[in-house]
Protein backbone atom coordinates (compact mmCIF):
# COMPACT_ATOMS: atom_id res chain seq x y z
CA UNK A 1 0.00 0.00 0.00
CA UNK A 2 3.12 2.30 0.19
CA UNK A 3 4.26 4.74 -2.77
CA UNK A 4 7.96 4.14 -2.67
CA UNK A 5 9.84 0.70 -3.98
CA UNK A 6 11.41 -1.37 -1.86
CA UNK A 7 14.86 -0.36 -0.61
CA UNK A 8 16.45 -0.97 3.19
CA UNK A 9 18.30 2.27 3.24
CA UNK A 10 14.71 4.51 3.30
CA UNK A 11 14.38 2.67 6.39
CA UNK A 12 17.44 4.52 8.21
CA UNK A 13 14.77 7.50 8.60
CA UNK A 14 11.88 6.27 9.21
CA UNK A 15 9.39 2.98 8.53
CA UNK A 16 7.64 3.93 4.96
CA UNK A 17 6.39 0.05 4.62
CA UNK A 18 2.37 0.00 5.32
CA UNK A 19 1.97 -2.77 7.95
CA UNK A 20 -0.25 -5.29 5.01
CA UNK A 21 2.12 -7.51 3.55
CA UNK A 22 2.63 -11.35 2.79
CA UNK A 23 5.94 -12.50 4.18
CA UNK A 24 6.83 -16.24 3.78
CA UNK A 25 7.33 -18.83 6.77
CA UNK A 26 11.00 -19.11 6.04
CA UNK A 27 12.02 -15.53 6.07
CA UNK A 28 10.01 -15.13 9.31
CA UNK A 29 11.87 -17.59 10.91
CA UNK A 30 14.83 -16.43 9.90
CA UNK A 31 15.24 -13.23 11.59
CA UNK A 32 13.61 -15.26 14.85
CA UNK A 33 9.72 -14.26 14.13
CA UNK A 34 7.76 -11.25 14.73
CA UNK A 35 8.75 -9.33 18.08
CA UNK A 36 5.91 -8.12 20.36
CA UNK A 37 7.43 -5.05 22.18
CA UNK A 38 5.73 -2.73 24.84
CA UNK A 39 6.06 0.45 22.82
CA UNK A 40 5.01 -0.98 19.92
CA UNK A 41 6.26 -0.74 15.84
CA UNK A 42 6.72 -4.29 16.26
CA UNK A 43 6.07 -3.65 12.27
CA UNK A 44 8.92 -1.99 11.62
CA UNK A 45 11.23 -3.50 14.15
CA UNK A 46 10.91 -6.78 12.13
CA UNK A 47 11.59 -5.01 8.40
CA UNK A 48 14.52 -3.62 9.84
CA UNK A 49 15.63 -7.22 11.06
CA UNK A 50 15.14 -8.61 7.32
CA UNK A 51 16.67 -5.89 6.31
CA UNK A 52 20.20 -6.48 8.83
CA UNK A 53 19.95 -9.79 7.32
CA UNK A 54 20.10 -9.06 3.22
CA UNK A 55 16.45 -9.94 2.99
CA UNK A 56 14.47 -7.90 0.54
CA UNK A 57 10.67 -6.63 -0.44
CA UNK A 58 8.58 -6.15 -3.43
CA UNK A 59 5.85 -3.43 -3.81
CA UNK A 60 3.26 -5.03 -5.49
CA UNK A 61 2.56 -3.07 -8.33
CA UNK A 62 -1.31 -2.51 -8.86
CA UNK A 63 -4.07 -2.05 -6.41
CA UNK A 64 -5.17 -1.33 -3.96
CA UNK A 65 -5.72 -4.58 -2.67
CA UNK A 66 -7.35 -3.43 0.76
CA UNK A 67 -8.75 -0.55 2.86
CA UNK A 68 -6.95 0.80 6.60
CA UNK A 69 -9.28 3.52 7.87
CA UNK A 70 -7.36 5.75 10.09
CA UNK A 71 -9.70 7.35 12.90
CA UNK A 72 -8.62 10.64 15.54
CA UNK A 73 -8.53 7.70 18.03
CA UNK A 74 -6.27 5.66 16.39
CA UNK A 75 -2.43 4.33 17.31
CA UNK A 76 -0.99 6.92 15.09
CA UNK A 77 -2.95 9.53 16.24
CA UNK A 78 -2.30 8.87 19.79
CA UNK A 79 1.22 8.54 19.73
CA UNK A 80 1.27 12.02 17.87
CA UNK A 81 -0.53 13.86 20.51
CA UNK A 82 1.59 12.40 23.40
CA UNK A 83 5.32 13.87 22.33
CA UNK A 84 6.27 11.48 25.48
CA UNK A 85 5.15 8.57 23.66
CA UNK A 86 6.31 9.11 20.65
CA UNK A 87 9.98 9.70 21.61
CA UNK A 88 9.69 6.32 24.00
CA UNK A 89 8.75 4.56 20.68
CA UNK A 90 11.73 6.20 18.68
CA UNK A 91 14.52 5.66 21.31
CA UNK A 92 12.77 2.17 22.02
CA UNK A 93 13.74 0.88 18.03
CA UNK A 94 16.65 3.03 17.68
CA UNK A 95 18.28 1.28 21.06
CA UNK A 96 17.68 -2.00 18.83
CA UNK A 97 18.86 -0.91 15.47
CA UNK A 98 21.82 1.61 15.82
CA UNK A 99 21.88 2.31 12.39
CA UNK A 100 18.70 4.54 12.06
CA UNK A 101 18.64 7.87 11.54
CA UNK A 102 15.45 9.07 11.98
CA UNK A 103 14.37 12.15 10.19
CA UNK A 104 10.77 11.14 9.63
CA UNK A 105 7.92 11.59 11.58
CA UNK A 106 8.84 14.24 13.99
CA UNK A 107 5.70 15.81 15.33
CA UNK A 108 4.63 19.78 15.62
CA UNK A 109 5.21 19.84 19.40
CA UNK A 110 9.02 17.92 19.27
CA UNK A 111 10.13 20.49 17.18
CA UNK A 112 12.69 22.71 18.34
CA UNK A 113 10.60 25.73 16.70
CA UNK A 114 7.97 26.61 14.04
CA UNK A 115 9.64 26.41 10.63
CA UNK A 116 8.14 28.86 8.42
CA UNK A 117 6.99 27.15 5.71
CA UNK A 118 4.65 29.25 3.54
CA UNK A 119 5.06 30.67 -0.41
CA UNK A 120 8.19 32.53 -1.39
CA UNK A 121 8.52 36.24 -0.31
CA UNK A 122 11.80 37.91 -1.12
CA UNK A 123 12.34 38.83 -4.83
CA UNK A 124 16.05 37.09 -4.52
CA UNK A 125 14.91 33.78 -2.97
CA UNK A 126 12.29 33.57 -6.26
CA UNK A 127 14.55 34.30 -9.13
CA UNK A 128 16.86 31.89 -7.31
CA UNK A 129 14.30 29.29 -7.18
CA UNK A 130 13.34 29.93 -10.80
CA UNK A 131 16.26 29.68 -12.31
CA UNK A 132 17.03 26.22 -10.43
CA UNK A 133 14.21 24.71 -11.90
CA UNK A 134 15.01 23.73 -14.94
CA UNK A 135 17.48 21.13 -13.64
CA UNK A 136 15.37 20.03 -10.70
CA UNK A 137 13.65 16.82 -10.54
CA UNK A 138 11.23 15.24 -8.65
CA UNK A 139 12.63 12.62 -6.00
CA UNK A 140 9.83 10.21 -6.46
CA UNK A 141 8.86 10.06 -10.09
CA UNK A 142 12.42 11.62 -11.82
CA UNK A 143 10.06 14.35 -13.77
CA UNK A 144 10.31 17.78 -14.00
CA UNK A 145 8.81 20.17 -10.70
CA UNK A 146 7.25 23.23 -11.23
CA UNK A 147 5.89 26.34 -8.45
CA UNK A 148 2.00 25.42 -7.12
CA UNK A 149 -0.33 28.60 -8.06
CA UNK A 150 0.00 29.01 -4.03
CA UNK A 151 3.69 29.15 -4.65
CA UNK A 152 3.91 27.67 -1.26
CA UNK A 153 5.66 24.57 -3.02
CA UNK A 154 7.01 22.50 -5.85
CA UNK A 155 4.77 19.51 -7.70
CA UNK A 156 5.90 16.83 -10.04
CA UNK A 157 4.94 16.92 -13.63
CA UNK A 158 2.03 14.43 -13.13
CA UNK A 159 0.40 16.44 -10.14
CA UNK A 160 1.25 13.43 -8.03
CA UNK A 161 3.99 14.52 -5.43
CA UNK A 162 3.97 18.01 -3.55
CA UNK A 163 7.63 19.24 -2.15
CA UNK A 164 7.28 22.00 0.40
CA UNK A 165 8.99 25.43 0.65
CA UNK A 166 11.17 26.21 3.69
CA UNK A 167 12.39 29.75 3.60
CA UNK A 168 12.17 29.79 -0.24
CA UNK A 169 14.40 26.51 -0.71
CA UNK A 170 12.82 23.32 -2.01
CA UNK A 171 12.39 20.57 0.50
CA UNK A 172 13.34 17.39 -1.51
CA UNK A 173 14.31 14.96 1.66
CA UNK A 174 12.45 12.18 1.19
CA UNK A 175 10.00 12.32 5.02
CA UNK A 176 11.55 14.97 6.39
CA UNK A 177 9.06 17.44 7.99
CA UNK A 178 11.13 20.01 9.50
CA UNK A 179 14.68 20.77 8.56
CA UNK A 180 16.97 22.78 11.13
CA UNK A 181 16.84 26.29 10.23
CA UNK A 182 20.52 27.80 10.87
CA UNK A 183 21.61 31.41 11.59
CA UNK A 184 22.94 33.20 8.71
CA UNK A 185 25.73 33.87 11.67
CA UNK A 186 26.56 30.24 11.40
CA UNK A 187 29.59 30.00 9.52
CA UNK A 188 31.01 26.25 8.15
CA UNK A 189 35.01 25.95 7.78
CA UNK A 190 36.29 28.19 4.78
CA UNK A 191 36.49 26.19 1.20
CA UNK A 192 40.30 25.47 0.20
CA UNK A 193 41.91 27.56 -2.25
CA UNK A 194 41.83 24.33 -4.93
CA UNK A 195 38.14 24.65 -4.55
CA UNK A 196 37.27 28.05 -5.12
CA UNK A 197 39.96 27.81 -7.82
CA UNK A 198 37.64 25.32 -9.77
CA UNK A 199 34.56 27.08 -8.88
CA UNK A 200 35.90 30.46 -10.71
CA UNK A 201 37.29 28.57 -13.34
CA UNK A 202 33.97 26.49 -13.98
CA UNK A 203 31.64 27.91 -16.90
CA UNK A 204 29.00 25.36 -16.10
CA UNK A 205 27.23 25.00 -12.93
CA UNK A 206 29.11 23.02 -9.95
CA UNK A 207 27.26 21.28 -7.68
CA UNK A 208 28.48 21.69 -3.10
CA UNK A 209 27.16 18.70 -1.28
CA UNK A 210 26.88 19.28 2.76
CA UNK A 211 27.68 23.03 1.99
CA UNK A 212 27.30 24.07 5.43
CA UNK A 213 27.23 27.70 6.08
CA UNK A 214 29.26 29.53 3.15
CA UNK A 215 31.16 32.66 3.51
CA UNK A 216 30.12 33.83 -0.10
CA UNK A 217 27.67 32.66 -2.22
CA UNK A 218 28.92 32.17 -6.05
CA UNK A 219 26.02 32.37 -8.60
CA UNK A 220 27.15 29.02 -10.34
CA UNK A 221 27.48 27.02 -7.03
CA UNK A 222 24.35 25.39 -6.20
CA UNK A 223 24.29 24.13 -1.99
CA UNK A 224 22.88 21.44 -1.44
CA UNK A 225 22.33 20.32 2.43
CA UNK A 226 20.09 18.14 5.10
CA UNK A 227 19.27 21.93 6.55
CA UNK A 228 18.99 25.22 6.11
CA UNK A 229 22.21 27.44 6.05
CA UNK A 230 22.82 31.29 4.61
CA UNK A 231 23.28 30.00 1.21
CA UNK A 232 21.61 26.44 1.01
CA UNK A 233 19.45 26.45 -2.45
CA UNK A 234 17.70 22.63 -1.72
CA UNK A 235 17.39 20.71 1.07
CA UNK A 236 17.93 17.34 -0.15
CA UNK A 237 19.49 13.60 1.17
Amino acid sequence: MGVADYDPVRLANGNYIDAMALVSKAVWAAVGGYDTMRTGWEDFDFWCKLAERGLWGVKVPDGPFAEYPVHSNSMIESDLARPEIFRAKLDHVERRHCWLTHVWPIPNSLREADVPIGPITGGDDRARLISLLPILRCPETGGRLAVTAEGDALMSQDGSRHWPLVLGRPLLFLGMRAPKVNSDAHLSNPLPDSALALIRSTRGLVLHLSAGGTRERYDNVIEAEAAIFRHTDLVGD
